[in-house]
């Protein structure tokens, strides 16, 4: 069994992956069989705060693997410095998510997104990842 975390804008398999870490509304904690590709166990839980919150969060769930959509410099630091591995996940349910991870179908994050604050309205426009 593996343990990953996704980011959720829902509390159901059914909702759709959260594009952006910090403020998506659910992290999905969930147990999956690499060997028979199934989901064998999955919790969800509110995101208690911002990006590092969520990253703390992850990490007291024990996740090794989170997919998400954009994740931020700080929380992308956090998690890659205890070898969580970050794969991006366009927008997609949960479950789909997690059968495209199991598929081999996403791609493993290189960068965080670049800083969203102050941006001038220029979003994520230069986000080159993967």
């Amino acid at each position: 069994m593996k343990k990953i975390g996704i980011c959720a804008e829902g509390d159901n398999l059914t909702s759709i992956v959260g594009q952006g870490f910090g403020s998506a509304k659910y992290l999905c904690v969930a147990d999956v069989d690499e060997n028979k590709k199934s989901i064998a166990y999955s919790v969800f839980i509110a995101n208690p705060g911002r990006g590092n919150h969520m990253a703390q969060l992850a990490l007291n769930e024990g996740i090794e693997t989170l997919l998400t959509g954009y994740i931020g410099q700080n929380p992308f630091s956090m998690l890659q410095g205890h070898g969580i591995d970050m794969y991006y996940t366009p927008s997609m349910s949960v479950e789909d998510a997690i059968h495209e991870y199991l598929d081999g179908k996403l791609a493993l994050l290189k960068k965080a997104a670049p800083n969203m604050r102050g941006g001038g309205g220029k979003g994520r426009k230069g986000y080159n990842n993967p």
